[in-house]
């Protein structure tokens, strides 16, 4: 009985010419190297970025990060970047809350056989459609069409239930 050098050959299946393994070999290089390239950039960015800030930190110190004042008057410069952090930390959280479930729960809609194959191709067609919006253009038609539509649903929400803290600030600016 033979050993046979490749088994595989009679499986229909042809080892790779050297040609494929060296077109392999530069393509997992040049990955690296990109790879590198982008940790390289980053380390830039973050560098430049460290070095410009550092004139302000020694002026105004680490306290800005938990200081809600905000006075700009030359001379005065008092500035606090917690209302910003907050509304970040805020906003995203809400709209975590708001997506992750909304997300999965279409995604699982769309995966399983719960609809007609015709009416679930349109909507997956649909959803990809959305996804091909970028974010901004969500969050400019909240600030301008959404966010003035729900007005008069916030005015009620402070008057009703304003004994609640989430409730209890007069709506009227477009911030946490």
């Amino acid at each position: 009985m033979a050993i046979q050098a490749y088994p595989y050959v009679e499986s229909g299946f042809q080892p790779r010419s050297n040609t494929e393994k060296s077109l392999d070999k530069g393509f997992i290089w040049l990955t690296r190297i990109l790879a590198l390239g982008v940790a390289v950039l980053l380390l830039v960015i973050a560098s430049t970025v460290a070095i410009r800030e550092l004139p302000a930190i020694q002026e105004y110190g680490l306290g800005f990060l938990f200081s809600s004042e905000w006075n700009p008057v030359e001379g005065l410069g008092k500035y606090g970047a917690l209302p910003i952090i907050y509304g970040t930390l805020v906003s995203s959280a809400i709209a975590l809350v708001l997506a992750i479930p909304l997300g999965v729960g279409t995604a699982v809609f769309l995966s399983e056989n719960f609809l007609p194959l015709s009416l679930r191709t349109t909507l997956v067609f649909m959803v990809a459609l959305l996804a091909a919006i970028p974010g901004i253009v969500y969050g400019l038609w909240g600030i301008f069409v959404l966010a003035p539509a729900i007005a008069p649903i916030l005015e009620w929400l402070h008057q009703t239930l304003g004994w609640i803290p989430l409730f209890s600030t007069v709506p009227g600016n477009r911030s946490m």
